[in-house]
C-alpha cells in the first residue's frame, strides 16, 4: 500500500460508516454493506434497505424520508460514497456534513464524476469496493 492508503487505512478501524450513494446506485450499495459487516463495522445508512424514491414526494413526505437518513449520517464517524452513476441530491448535502463534521471521508469509484470537493487532500479515494475492504484491518 501506498503512504496515502496506509493512511486512508488507519483512518478506518471498526467504525460507524454511513455509506452514502445515488438510488440508482443501490443495487451496488447492497452488495457493498454486508462486507463492511463483515468486517466489524458497523453501518448506521438505512435508506439502501428501502425502495424509497422521494423524487414526486411532496416537502413533507421528503422530509419523512430526509430525517431518519440525517440522523444515520450523525450517528457516524466514518462517511463513504459510493459512486458509479453521477452522484445527486443527496450524497452532496451528506458529503458537506459529513466534511464540516470531521469524519473520516472516503470515496469509492470513478472520481471524474464527483463534485470538485470530492477532490481535497481530506479524501481518500478508492477505484474499487475490494480496495477499500482489503484496507481495513
Amino acid at each position: 500500500l501506498s503512504l496515502r492508503e496506509r493512511k486512508a487505512a488507519s483512518s478506518v478501524s471498526k467504525e460507524k460508516i454511513y455509506v452514502s450513494g445515488s438510488t440508482s446506485d443501490r443495487p451496488r450499495v447492497r452488495d457493498f454493506v454486508p462486507k463492511l459487516r463483515a468486517k466489524g463495522f458497523i453501518v448506521t445508512s438505512r435508506w439502501h434497505d428501502d425502495d424509497i424514491e422521494a423524487r414526486d414526494f411532496s416537502f413533507e413526505e421528503r422530509a419523512k424520508v430526509a430525517l431518519p437518513n440525517w440522523e444515520d449520517l450523525e450517528a457516524a464517524n466514518v462517511f463513504v460514497l459510493l459512486t458509479v452513476n453521477r452522484p445527486q441530491r443527496g450524497c452532496n448535502a451528506e458529503f458537506g456534513y459529513a466534511l464540516k463534521a470531521g469524519q473520516a471521508l472516503h470515496v469509492i469509484g470513478n472520481f471524474e464524476e464527483l463534485n470538485t470537493m470530492c477532490s481535497i487532500p481530506a479524501v481518500h479515494w478508492w477505484r474499487h469496493t475490494a480496495d477499500f475492504l482489503a484496507s481495513c484491518v
